[in-house]
């Protein structure tokens, strides 16, 4: 499973950079160059402020970017370099995922070995996982490993004498990012509290604090050595998390609401999966109601469930990276029951029927399904494949019922979303457009190349980031800030810094983006020239 992750990864990393991908890029870059992460961020506001285009890349503390940074000064400033940081936290996260799996699963070491196999199989095959080792940012590449390994830590060393190193792992968990490290603390002291482990709760907020000073501290030396703000990344936070609350409240409007902001999550992580995860939950619930017995899942689910919480609705443009941790841990929960029905069942004709049903899985999804709920945003399955995947659930599980399989439905789930995420990956690998952020956005190199061949290399001129990145020409203005000046009614003449904007290279996928900006740049004195893809070309009249 780990050599078909790779390959289906691998086979995309010259695709180009979208979106976010290009500040975490930029900010790399200038640490590659300087040694410091600041460069041009092409206008983009900084706290409001719409007046540098050398900016501070210090949204988050600065660990990741150093790290990407690196990647690139041993191999170089290209795709493979920027990306290599993801595709090794990615096989960090599935050999995490065995790892935490063998010690949540109890019963013999095959039986771990088993449910391991079967945890990192189902996280490895979620086109979520696969699609965000390609993503230039933190969430997946430093931030779910450490989350990971400190989960592994506290089953292994929270009740020994050498749970201080919690409290530096806790620190390191800050240094990448310091929003999802507080969930994941919270969770770790409620599941100690439901055991009635008081030292484990007390050495838990102490390893919080600790954690928090020692990254307080360090951060502290380390910004005022470099002169670095101190304060920006968590003026940065803030506001994250303003909107955060106002996406979350948005969702908790009403029942509908919520459950329409997860659609996203469940399609990108795998429908079965969710399924399959929801199925051990509740199982896992009938054992714990008659005799209270908390265990390691406990604390997976609490984790899972804060996570659901608080990420409901959120994503960045389109793509749900913030909900990336919800794999391995679905996987986690759900691999003990489908090991016991395999370990029950292990004859070669249950395996032959999963493994059909797997099969029939990837049938349904090339031939009918393929990728139309991300090109259209949907984040439903037609009624056509919604019934041709419950026939073949069916089909499945009533296979492993006649050959008398104990617990069929695990296994048939299993099959299914395995098919499903090997199958959609398969898709999304081969697409020839964006499978992340901006979902279907096609024309980047194309748009640059208009770029190269219709602005000065000294002239300024608005773009779209992803396309700015791969032009010659770098006096460019985010579009981003020019869509907020033309929202918000700010004065743009169509000139920048006493400089005449002379074109617009707009991505326009967004309906609402195109329309605002066909209406608006002709009476700024811009024509509309040509169209690249999902991004139109405007000239300067005259």
């Amino acid at each position: 499973m780990l050599a078909l992750y790779l390959a289906a990864v691998l086979v995309q990393m010259g695709k180009p950079l979208v979106y976010d991908d290009v500040n975490f890029a930029q900010g790399a870059l200038a640490i590659r160059e300087t040694g410091f992460p600041y460069g041009n961020q092409g206008w983009m506001s900084d706290l409001g402020d719409f007046s540098r285009r050398d900016q501070w890349a210090l949204w988050h503390p600065p660990l990741y970017l150093y790290l990407v940074g690196l990647s690139t000064w041993l191999f170089g400033a290209t795709p493979l370099g920027l990306r290599l940081p993801g595709l090794v936290g990615a096989v960090a996260v599935g050999v995490l995922t065995y790892l935490l799996a063998w010690e949540v699963a109890a019963g013999p070491a095959s039986f771990k070995r088993r449910a391991a196999l079967v945890a990192a199989a189902l996280t490895l095959s979620s086109p979520l996982v696969v699609q965000s080792a390609l993503v230039i940012d933190i969430d997946f590449a430093l931030l779910l490993p450490l989350s990971l390994l400190f989960l592994l830590l506290v089953f292994h060393i929270g009740a020994t004498q050498r749970w201080p190193w919690l409290a530096a792992l806790f620190a390191l968990l800050l240094w990448s990012k310091m929003t999802n490290p507080l969930p994941l603390l919270a969770s770790v002291a409620g599941w100690n509290f439901l055991r009635a482990d008081w030292r484990g709760v007390g050495r838990t907020l102490v390893a919080g604090l600790g954690g928090t000073a020692a990254f307080l501290a360090t951060w502290l030396i380390l910004s005022g050595a470099l002169r670095m703000p101190f304060g920006m990344p968590f003026a940065v936070n803030s506001i994250q998390w303003a909107d955060s609350s106002e996406v979350a409240r948005r969702a908790y409007a009403s029942p509908g609401a919520f459950a329409e902001g997860l659609l996203p999550s469940i399609l990108w992580l795998g429908p079965w999966l969710v399924v399959l995860g929801l199925v051990a939950a509740c199982a896992r619930a009938v054992d714990l109601v008659p005799a209270w017995r908390v265990r390691r899942t406990e604390l997976l689910l609490g984790l899972l469930v804060a996570l659901v919480l608080g990420y409901v609705n959120k994503g960045a443009l389109w793509f749900p990276k913030y909900q990336v941790a919800l794999a391995p841990l679905l996987a986690i929960v759900a691999a003990p029951l489908v090991a016991l029905a395999f370990e029950r069942a292990w004859s070669w004709r249950p395996t032959v029927v999963a493994g059909a049903g797997v099969l029939a899985s990837t049938a349904v999804v090339w031939l009918l399904v393929r990728d139309g709920w991300a090109l259209e945003r949907t984040y439903v399955l037609r009624p056509e494949e919604g019934i041709a995947f419950a026939l073949l659930g069916t089909a499945v599980a009533v296979g492993l019922a006649l050959l008398r399989t104990p617990s069929p439905i695990p296994l048939a789930l299993a099959a299914l979303a395995l098919g499903w995420g090997l199958s959609t990956s398969t898709v999304m690998a081969r697409a020839p457009y964006s499978t992340w952020y901006g979902y279907g956005t096609r024309g980047i190199p194309e748009a640059a190349a208009w770029i190269d061949a219709n602005v000065p290399p000294d002239a300024t001129y608005v773009a779209s980031k992803d396309a700015a990145f791969l032009a010659r020409p770098r006096r460019y203005i985010d579009q981003d800030t020019l869509t907020y000046y033309l929202e918000t009614n700010r004065p743009f003449d169509g000139t920048w810094e006493g400089q005449q904007v002379v074109a617009v290279v707009a991505w326009t996928r967004e309906p609402y983006i195109a329309d605002l900006l066909e209406r608006r740049l002709p009476e700024l004195g811009f024509q509309r020239e040509t169209q690249l893809g999902d991004y139109v070309a405007y000239r300067r009249r005259g």
